[in-house]
């Protein structure tokens, strides 16, 4: 028991204590005590001194690690996710970047390139003609398209006229190009470089005629596609040549020898089988000069269609005026040719041309 000397002043101690708002007791100083009657309300004595009260330990433990848990495993799994996304985000971004670009700009360049006229009009209707960047081969060249003609899609071969450099091993004549001089039946080829593969081709020609060209009369100096089988201008592709088109010169009729030399619509004689309906042939008006020796027509241009005196020959379809168009069947790579070919000498017959034009699809 407590003596009465001891217990005042032990209540002159507490009473500062009590009078102070109780959440003083959590950050004070700890008090001194025997049992935990000496101690406020929420404290318990314990060693002398008054300290918090501890929680049951079952309870207190179980909260106590329930909120440790729950704290820890909601900033973890809180962490956790931000690392998560902060991985996916990488990864998306990274292998999303890097495929996207890389695979999208290669498949870009390598197979959305247009490769030919054909492809660029495809891929837009409205194109308009003029040049277009093709990549040709793994090459970029530039080509000139023509989007309007039958379809558009075709690719420039040659444009050739009067006063350009005669190609191959054609020679500038009074006009245009022709074959060398030649004491007998002779021919000289001019090979000319396609754009890319192609199958079907078409183009036009003009031509002067001079003296007495046979058309296709004298096929027996050759009947095979390497010979010599008309008067005029023969266009083959590859090797083996494969004919495209061909251009034949038929006698006019100033001369007596016409007949079966004039042009087929005019009694002259037939094409060669590989040939076929594939050709033009026209007769010139005037191939003499006022003298009456052997000169070029420059006045009846042929093969187009213009001046045409034969009335068999003016709907026929050899006479036609415009291009001609072919479809070879197959697709080709090949450079097409170009033959200027007559059955006789330079100075009896000869033709030459002041105009070439030919386009591949």
């Amino acid at each position: 028991m407590i003596s009465t000397a001891r217990g005042h002043a032990l209540v002159a101690m507490l009473l500062p204590l009590f009078a102070a708002p109780a959440c003083r007791l959590v950050g004070a100083a700890a008090l001194p005590c025997e049992t935990d009657q000496h101690c406020p309300l929420g404290t318990e004595c314990r060693g002398g001194s008054c300290v918090a009260l501890r929680p049951p330990t079952d309870e207190g433990a179980g909260e106590g690690e329930g909120e440790g848990e729950g704290e820890g495993e909601g900033e973890g799994e809180g962490e956790g996710e931000g690392e998560g996304e902060g991985e996916g985000e990488g990864e998306g971004e990274g292998e999303g970047e890097g495929e996207g670009e890389g695979e999208g700009e290669g498949e870009g360049e390598g197979e959305g390139e247009p490769a030919s006229c054909l492809d660029v009009v495809l891929a837009n209707p409205a194109a308009p003609s003029g040049s277009y960047p093709l990549v040709v081969g793994g090459q970029s060249v530039d080509v000139e398209c023509d989007m309007e003609t039958a379809g558009g899609g075709w690719g420039l071969v040659v444009r050739f006229r009067d006063g350009d450099a005669c190609p191959g091993e054609w020679v500038p004549a009074l006009q245009g190009c022709r074959r060398p001089d030649a004491a007998g039946a002779s021919s000289a080829s001019a090979t000319f470089a396609v754009p890319y593969s192609w199958r079907e081709v078409r183009g036009s020609v003009r031509a002067l005629g001079l003296g007495a060209s046979d058309g296709f009369r004298d096929v027996a100096v050759s009947e095979t596609i390497d010979g010599i089988y008309l008067d005029g201008l023969t266009l083959t592709a590859g090797a083996p040549r494969r004919h495209v088109f061909s251009f034949a010169h038929g006698c006019s009729n100033l001369f007596a020898i016409a007949g079966t030399a004039s042009c087929p619509c005019d009694a002259g004689a037939l094409p060669l089988p590989f040939i076929g309906a594939s050709y033009r042939c026209e007769e010139p008006e005037g191939p003499v000069d006022g003298a009456g020796a052997r000169a070029f027509d420059v006045y009846d241009v042929l093969f187009d269609g213009a001046d045409i005196v034969d009335a068999s020959c003016q709907a026929a379809a050899e006479s036609a005026p415009g291009e001609f168009l072919v479809d070879l069947g197959v697709v080709s790579a090949d450079a097409l040719e170009g033959r200027l070919q007559q059955t006789e000498d330079s100075a009896n017959e000869d033709t030459a041309v002041i105009a070439l034009e030919l386009w591949v699809r």
